[in-house]
């Protein structure tokens, strides 16, 4: 069980935080993921941070409560287990990867798709005891329902001459054109053999002052079908919020969104 915080630095159009693009001049976003549970990985923290420039490598640090105190990773972090989790450190920002020069994409088409979506602001789909069926988060009725979507595909494959050592051959992009968030991905390894699926079962969510944050709320699977191994998470739970409904401590950018903020945890 973890907390994740996300702050957007640039390029925003809500009002009210103007002045993040100032306390992290060169960057687009961060994203602070701290765990709580269990009790052995408790406060170990990756934080990821995405430059404004999609032609740069984003960059990988993580506070390890054992040495009490941060490192930064290598660009070969990327391909790491996430939090001790089936994703990698490329899947974390909804599986896009960067920098954008570094990869090729081909456009499929757009196919019909059958999703799974959680009615908006309900809050049963995080009663994981009664809407679920057991030892896997897949979704009973009372959460939503499944529907059938329109999706644009794209293959998206690293250039062959930065292909060797990375994690994945191929990954099969889901969007959704409405919104273009990605709404499934379904990854291949180096042999183009089919490894992993990343689904996004989850909802919009409000944004003060209208309008909506798609894929916010509910469940996200990384399955992976080479090893029979799971990994799910619950996003939401008991607190979702965006903007002016966050609680003014998470607000802090300098403690949640850059590297010096990792060494705060634990005091």
């Amino acid at each position: 069980m973890s907390y994740q915080v996300y702050l957007q630095f640039n390029h925003l159009v809500d009002p009210g935080f103007a002045g993040y693009a100032r306390e992290m001049p060169g960057y687009f976003a961060s994203y602070y993921n701290e765990l709580e549970a269990p009790e052995q990985s408790k406060y170990t923290t990756p934080l990821y941070l995405i430059p404004d420039n999609p032609q740069t490598v984003p960059e990988f640090y993580v506070f390890l409560p054992s040495l009490r105190r941060s490192l930064r990773l290598s660009a070969g972090a990327r391909c790491a287990p996430y939090a001790g989790t089936d994703y990698v450190g490329d899947d974390a920002y909804w599986g896009v990867p960067l920098p954008v020069g570094w990869f090729q994409a081909r456009l499929l088409g757009q196919r019909k798709m059958l999703m799974f979506r959680p009615t908006p602001d309900n809050r049963a789909m995080y009663n994981v005891r009664d809407n679920y069926y057991p030892r896997f988060l897949f979704p009973k009725p009372a959460i939503g329902k499944w529907q059938v979507f329109d999706a644009v595909v794209l293959d998206v494959a690293r250039e062959p001459s930065v292909r060797s050592g990375y994690c994945y051959g191929l990954r099969r992009i889901y969007a959704d054109p409405r919104t273009w968030n990605v709404i499934w991905i379904d990854l291949y390894d180096n042999q183009q053999k089919f490894w992993k699926l990343n689904g996004y079962l989850q909802s919009p969510h409000p944004i003060p002052g209208g309008g909506y944050l798609p894929e916010a709320g509910g469940v996200n699977w990384m399955i992976d079908f080479q090893n029979l191994h799971a990994s799910m998470s619950l996003v939401g739970g008991e607190a979702f919020a965006v903007n002016q409904e966050v609680p003014r401590q998470f607000w802090d950018v300098s403690r949640y969104g850059s590297p010096a903020g990792l060494q705060k945890i634990m005091r």
